[in-house]
């Protein structure tokens, strides 16, 4: 598995087991591998804007098999359309992500107009066309002590008591 990290990103700011999977360099920050280096793994893994230099090192857009996007509820159409372009023959392309958290703050009146003020991820979920193709999880295996607090502060409130 490679992770390819910004080259603007700093690696004091990123955990040691991601640095493992990285291109470090000399100065404490990451490097681009080049497309020899990238095509010589299986899984790589990157931001949606940062897969747009895998393409400008020369990866084949028929290198990836699939795209996965993770936290796509926040993506805007130019988010995903970069990673789209890296990976244009990819066989499949799995959005994943909560289409109801808030999404990517569009500010841009014309945007707004055309209604990017949506995620694309929402459109997707609210087109009954594509109903077929909706994977909801019903179990949240990571947030369990957050949903506890939740269900204890707002649905029964009286559960909680002042400590001083």
């Amino acid at each position: 598995m490679l992770r390819v990290n910004a080259a603007s990103c700093t690696a004091r700011h990123v955990a040691a087991v991601v640095r493992r999977y990285s291109y470090e360099d000399e100065k404490a920050g990451f490097t681009i591998p080049t497309k020899g280096e990238i095509m010589n793994y299986n899984v790589v893994v990157c931001t949606l804007m940062t897969s747009s230099k895998l393409q400008a090192v020369g990866v084949p857009s028929d290198f990836f098999t699939h795209l996965l996007v993770d936290e796509a509820g926040h993506a805007t159409e130019a988010d995903l359309l970069i990673a789209c372009l890296t990976a244009m023959d990819a066989r499949r392309i799995v959005l994943a992500g909560d289409h109801k958290q808030l999404g990517a703050v569009i500010r841009a009146q014309p945007c707004l107009d055309a209604g990017m003020g949506v995620s694309p991820l929402e459109r997707f979920m609210n087109n009954p066309l594509l109903t077929e193709q909706h994977i909801m999880l019903t179990r949240n295996y990571r947030s369990t002590s957050i949903g506890h607090f939740q269900r204890r502060a707002f649905v029964r409130p009286w559960c909680l008591r002042a400590t001083g």
